[in-house]
């Protein structure tokens, strides 16, 4: 499957698929609900993302839109939270999110994708509030992504670059937070100390 699956699933919701989307992500704006479409896969349905979704407040931005076949997909299963990246096992951080101080990482694919659908909500109603005659209205490069999202397991992730010179991580699940920070300590190349054996005194 590729963002074209994605697109070919989104083409054919109707209102009732909408507002099922809509309720479980708290929000019912088409720009809030955007990158969002339900996937049919063998285990079941999976609520997808695009993480490169349509630019809808550009008119000609959109027109010239296509679904790159290479752009990065996520499924979630919305029972249990858990995150795949279509078409790659593993582990892996996804997301291209604006650099900030303090990233956010998210675990849960349904804390992940409400936080995504309120910050396109937020941005959308701030170009509403601010609305000026003949400005054009602009999507944000990272589409208001509001961190990354790790697909898989954590401890399967080995490509943790895009944190280890932010100032902080703030992860979505406490239980975890001993685990990623034994995880960035590795990935950023500091060593372990431990305790050597007592020397013998010599007399």
């Amino acid at each position: 499957m590729s963002a074209r699956d994605w697109k070919a699933a989104q083409s054919r919701h109707r209102g009732d698929d909408w507002r099922a989307i809509g309720n479980a992500l708290g929000v019912s704006d088409p720009y809030a609900l955007a990158p969002f479409a339900v996937m049919q896969t063998e285990r079941g349905p999976r609520l997808a993302a695009a993480l490169s979704p349509p630019p809808l407040l550009d008119a000609e931005a959109l027109i010239a839109w296509d679904a790159n076949p290479d752009s990065d997909v996520i499924q979630i299963d919305w029972r249990t939270g858990a995150v795949v990246l279509v078409g790659e096992p593993g582990g892996w951080l996804c997301g291209q999110p604006a650099p900030r101080q303090a990233m956010r990482l998210f675990t849960d694919g349904r804390t992940f994708a409400r936080a995504w659908a309120a910050e396109r909500l937020a941005h959308v109603n701030r170009h509403r509030a601010g609305q000026v005659p003949g400005l054009r209205a602009t999507d944000p490069p990272d589409a208001c992504l509001p961190g990354y999202v790790v697909a898989g397991r954590l401890d399967a992730v080995s490509h943790w670059s895009p944190l280890l010179h932010v100032g902080s991580v703030i992860l979505d699940n406490p239980a975890l937070v001993r685990t990623l920070n034994g995880l960035l300590t590795r990935a950023a190349g500091v060593p372990t100390v431990i305790a050597g054996a007592h020397l013998k005194r010599v007399a």
